[in-house]
């Protein structure tokens, strides 16, 4: 990974809790997502003030692999986002790439590719200037899904939704990453 970029920080700070974590996007990353509509499964009280937002903190690197992780976790998550037109792009003209792609992914703790439109949808009308069959787009995906059984793919219905999903993804792997601290610590320990 190259050095990192300045961190980002959401004009809404007072109204927001801070990520415990920072999510790192690829400098190649032509549209990323802005996590500005993440949103608190509670709302908190702090100091007499309502949270129910988070705050996700952002910054520019080069990735191995993928186009999102964690800071500091690089090597072990990868989530990469595909656009309905990348993924039929990948599939007629960048599967080499992606393939290769998918190979480093396979061999991270977990890689998602997250896709900003639904299958139906790629499958009743695959996008504007892409001449490519549904069935190409259908069989690409479980090829791969069986081929490398460690990567996820989720389709969802745009991009606020796969920006959620994207959060979400990274912030169950902090988690479980910090808990597997904290138990480790607990077993060090006479």
């Amino acid at each position: 990974m190259s050095a990192l970029q300045t961190t980002t920080v959401p004009a809404a700070a007072d109204s927001a809790i801070v990520s415990p974590f920072t999510v790192i996007i690829d400098t190649r990353e032509q549209t990323p997502f802005a996590f500005d509509a993440v949103r608190l499964d509670k709302a908190q009280q702090r100091n007499g003030q309502t949270f129910d937002t988070v705050q996700v903190l952002t910054t520019r690197a080069t990735l191995q692999t993928g186009d999102y992780s964690i800071q500091g976790l690089e090597d072990k998550i990868a989530i990469e986002r595909k656009s309905a037109a990348d993924l039929c792009q990948t599939i007629t003209h960048g599967r080499e790439r992606f393939v290769r792609e998918l190979e480093r992914m396979q061999l991270m703790d977990f890689g998602c590719v997250v896709v900003e439109t639904e299958l139906s949808q790629l499958l009743t009308a695959p996008t504007e200037h892409s001449k490519i069959q549904p069935k190409t787009i259908t069989r690409s995906v479980i090829a791969w899904q069986q081929r490398y059984k460690r990567i996820h793919w989720v389709f969802l219905p745009g991009r606020r939704a796969a920006s959620n999903w994207t959060y979400r993804v990274l912030e169950r792997y902090w988690k479980d990453q910090e808990q597997e601290k904290k138990d480790q610590g607990k077993e060090a320990t006479p």
